[in-house]
């Protein structure tokens, strides 16, 4: 076994990468943060390969390294009841929608943390966002009367929801706390 794995285990991750089209002189890199996220995490380096792999498909035209990928997918799977599965599992539902909507990565975040929290499961969590996603691109008159109601424009909640993965959070949970009242 070599960092918690066996070298089959990192062979394996490191082929769904390169499959993924993870360029050769980049693939040890990208091995390596699978390798991060599961010692982070806790759950397998193919669970953590494959949720990476889900991300890297969707926002590779973003500018985004895998590290920061990474990062944010371990930092989700830590504040959340998501593992690795469950993200990539998510991530099929929802990520593309949120992505062609204009939607940040970080509402995806922080919505897939408050919605775990409150004892979600994944396949769930993924129709929710697409279906919120949705309700964000819609400008008719009735979403804008339910945001008002609750004391925020549309376009003022969607800016928050834009700033980082903590703040789309706060936002998020701020929304729940007013939907309950």
């Amino acid at each position: 076994k070599a960092y918690g794995g066996t070298l089959e285990e990192i062979n394996m991750s490191a082929l769904a990468l390169a499959r993924a089209g993870v360029e050769s002189k980049k693939l040890t890199k990208a091995t390596e943060v699978v390798i991060k996220m599961a010692k982070l995490t806790g759950d397998t380096f193919q669970m953590s390969a494959d949720a990476l792999i889900t991300y890297m498909t969707v926002y590779k035209d973003t500018g985004v390294t895998i590290k920061e990928l990474g990062d944010e997918l371990a930092y989700m799977a830590n504040q959340s009841k998501l593992s690795t599965e469950d993200i990539a599992i998510f991530s099929n539902y929802a990520l593309e929608a949120s992505k062609s909507a204009g939607i940040a990565r970080y509402w995806v975040e922080a919505m897939a943390i408050a919605l775990s929290n409150a004892g979600t499961k994944a396949e769930t969590i993924g129709t929710t966002l697409r279906r919120f996603t949705s309700v964000m691109r819609d400008n008719s008159v009735a979403i804008q009367e339910f945001f008002n109601k609750l004391g925020i424009s549309q376009k003022s909640f969607a800016f928050m929801l834009h700033k980082s993965t903590k703040d789309s959070e706060k936002a998020m949970i701020w929304l729940l706390k007013r939907l309950k009242s």
